[in-house]
């Protein structure tokens, strides 16, 4: 057996994923001996709940041990297997999101000193927007980022996105993870218990700013980080609903011949007690001053970002403000002018983290 990852390439570049969630194969598949026993080498090595797998697989199918990890959260299971189309679902999405990308309006100016910017998905085609935003959130003191309906997407993305805000090697996250190294004899893999996360970006552009982040129910998984390490390390104010809640982080693993296998490999949650340990719960947003309801706010059509540029800037003009919102027809969901912002069809499904690896088989 080769022990060593193939990494896949997607768009030339090694993939590290939140995704939305597809259907599982068909129940009656892939339920012989040699796949029972493969699957239940697979949750050894990378489940992080390797703990509640039986010693050994017996008559067990790969769905009787896909119920004992028992990895659901609001109706959907997230260690199963993943239909043959799912990485090729996974290219396209980048290739709509360049679509979405340019049928929005994510950067614009409220005030003289707060931008906004939204980011639709963490993919590479939004980064490559949000790269070509920072010289512009360079000159504005504060800004007002909007992960509303953002379901997840490319973990480097996420990674490379939050370096831009603090110094290098700067803890953002915890996680515990299973490691990629294993007992080749017992096929036990390794927990790395709970460790903070560092940045990697050497020269960061956006450091010291004054911060609003807009979330609600449809901010998960890549968002939930941003907007944990944004509240926990630059006090960034939390605006709007209730976040997702998915602390968890999956292996999706390509093998040879037979399907393909999502594993929760990960638990993240806040470095500190202001986000904390939001799996299942989901992110609260900070409680709105009832001076900011200043006389005709609620006239606003997103009275959410209002809130989040009163956060930012207190004394702001209720006009300026007003007249900067419905110019650019920031509300969710979208509305039907074109030039409202959109946001894409993966921000519609239920999110699913991944680290994309491929490797063959243990019994092979």
């Amino acid at each position: 057996m080769r022990r060593k990852f193939q990494k896949i390439f997607l768009a030339g570049t090694a993939s590290l994923c939140l995704l939305s969630c597809s259907s599982p194969v068909n129940n009656t598949a892939y339920t012989d001996l040699s796949e029972q026993q493969s699957v239940w080498q697979y949750l050894n090595i990378y489940s992080i709940y390797q703990e509640r797998l039986p010693a050994k697989c017996g008559d067990m199918s790969p769905y009787d041990l896909f119920d004992i990890i028992n990895d659901s959260l609001k109706g959907g299971r997230f260690t199963e297997y993943r239909p043959d189309e799912w990485f090729t679902n996974l290219g396209a999405l980048d290739l709509e999101s360049q679509e979405n990308k340019n049928n929005a309006y994510p950067f614009f100016s409220i005030t003289n000193s707060t931008a906004y910017i939204r980011i639709n998905e963490f993919s590479y085609s939004s980064y490559e927007f949000f790269k070509s935003s920072i010289w512009r959130l360079e000159t504005y003191p504060n800004i007002v980022i909007d992960l509303r309906g953002n379901g997840g997407g490319f973990l480097d993305i996420c990674d490379s996105i939050i370096g831009e805000f603090f110094p290098f090697n700067t803890d953002f996250i915890m996680m515990r993870e299973r490691e990629r190294v294993f007992d080749s004899n017992k096929y036990k893999g390794i927990t790395k218990e709970w460790e903070a996360k560092k940045t990697a970006t050497r020269y960061p552009k956006l450091r010291n700013k004054k911060i609003s982040v807009l979330i609600d129910g449809g901010s998960a998984s890549a968002s939930e980080i941003l907007a944990s390490a944004l509240k926990d390390k630059a006090n960034a104010h939390l605006v709007g609903k209730k976040s997702y809640g998915k602390g968890i982080g999956q292996a999706v693993i390509s093998r040879f011949n037979r399907p393909i296998l999502s594993i929760t490999s990960m638990q993240i949650k806040g470095l500190t007690n202001r986000t904390g340990d939001y799996h299942g719960k989901g992110i609260d947003p900070d409680p709105v001053p009832g001076n900011f309801r200043t006389a005709g706010y609620e006239t606003i059509r997103d009275t959410s970002l209002y809130f989040a540029v009163k956060f930012l800037e207190p004394s702001a003009n209720f006009s300026q403000i007003l007249q900067a919102i419905e110019l650019n027809c920031v509300v969710l969901p979208p509305s039907s002018p074109s030039r409202c912002v959109n946001t894409s069809s993966l921000a519609k499904t239920r999110p699913i983290g991944a680290y994309i690896i491929t490797e063959p088989d243990p019994l092979n």
